[in-house]
C-alpha cells in the first residue's frame, strides 16, 4: 500500500469510528529528541500494518539476518575490524515505530541522533556495493556486515534514510541501522 492509500485508510477509519459508542484508550506518547509522538502500537492494527509495509525497511525490502549492508568509513573509526555507531548522526529517518500526532497514519520524520542507540548509514541492494564505492577516497575503507551481525549485538533496528540521494526504486536503498551504545560491530573489510 502506498502513502496515498494510507491517507485514505486513515480517513475511512476516522469516519467509521466517529459514531462508535466505544471510547478508545488514550494513545501512548513517546518523547524523542524533545518531541512527542504517538507509539505505532496505539494506532489501529490495519493502519499500523499498512504503515509498516511501506515505512519499515525490514518489511518493505524483505530484509532478513542474511541481508548485507555496505558502508565506506574513515579508517580512523575502524579499530581491529570493528565499528561503533554514531550517536550524533544528522541523517533524517522515517521512524516507523512512532507516528506524528497530527497525522497518525504517517511515520514520524526525525534525526537519527534522537534514536535510543547510535547508528550507521549504510546501503543495501544489488547495486549497493558499487554505490558505496562512490564515497571512496584516500583514508577511507569499504566495509560490509549483515543485519544478523547487528542483531546479535542487540541492535539492528533499520530505518529509511530520507536525506540520502541513493534510492533507485529497484530495491537498492540508503538505510540507517542501530548499533547498541558502547558496543562494537565486527565488519568485513572489503
Amino acid at each position: 500500500m502506498d502513502r496515498g492509500g494510507l491517507d485514505g485508510l486513515a480517513r475511512e477509519q476516522a469516519s467509521s469510528s466517529s459514531g462508535s459508542s466505544h471510547r478508545a484508550s488514550l494513545p501512548k506518547t513517546v518523547t524523542l529528541g524533545g518531541q512527542k509522538y504517538l507509539s505505532v502500537d496505539s494506532i489501529p492494527e490495519q493502519t499500523r500494518n499498512a504503515l509498516k509495509a511501506v515505512s519499515d525497511p525490514v518489511q518493505a525490502l524483505q530484509l532478513d539476518d542474511n541481508s548485507v549492508f555496505y558502508r565506506v568509513t574513515d579508517r580512523k573509526w575502524l579499530k581491529n575490524g570493528q565499528l561503533a555507531g554514531n550517536p550524533e548522526s544528522l541523517a533524517r529517518i522515517e521512524n516507523h515505530q512512532v507516528v506524528r500526532q497530527d497525522a497518525p497514519h504517517r511515520a514520524a520524520s526525525m534525526q537519527a541522533k534522537h534514536l535510543k542507540d547510535p547508528t550507521l548509514n549504510v546501503m543495501h541492494g544489488s547495486g549497493a556495493r558499487d554505490a558505496a564505492l562512490a564515497y571512496m577516497e584516500e583514508g577511507r575503507q569499504l566495509v560490509s556486515f549483515t543485519l544478523g551481525d547487528v542483531r546479535k549485538l542487540g541492535g539492528g533496528e533499520v530505518y529509511f534514510d530520507t536525506t540520502s540521494l541513493y534510492d533507485d526504486g529497484d530495491g537498492n536503498a540508503s538505510l540507517i541501522v542501530t548499533v547498541p551504545r558502547h558496543k562494537k560491530l565486527a565488519v568485513t573489510v572489503e
